[in-house]
């Protein structure tokens, strides 16, 4: 599950307890309140899926702030779910 968080005296590469880090919703930049019109959000979504899929298959922290455009959403969510069902 999304969840922000609020920077302060940090910068995003500072934050480590989390497995995969998004930066696009900086205060200001129009991604999010009542002026966005969020056409941003499946290539986020998609960006997401791909940090998940490396950090699932590598165990690695990830950030992010594009789509790569390798794999589909729905790949990313067959690699992802193969994953996690080897992992029980």
């Amino acid at each position: 599950m999304p969840k922000l968080i609020q920077l302060v005296n940090r910068t995003p590469s500072a934050i480590e307890e989390y497995p995969v880090r998004f930066e696009t919703f900086a205060a200001g930049n129009g991604y999010v309140g009542s002026i966005s019109d969020l056409n941003h959000l499946e290539t986020t979504y998609q960006a997401l899926l791909e940090a998940w899929a490396m950090h699932i298959t590598t165990g690695r922290s990830f950030y992010r702030d594009c789509v790569s455009g390798e794999n589909t959403e729905e790949e990313l969510i067959d690699e992802i779910e193969s994953e996690i069902s080897n992992l029980a």
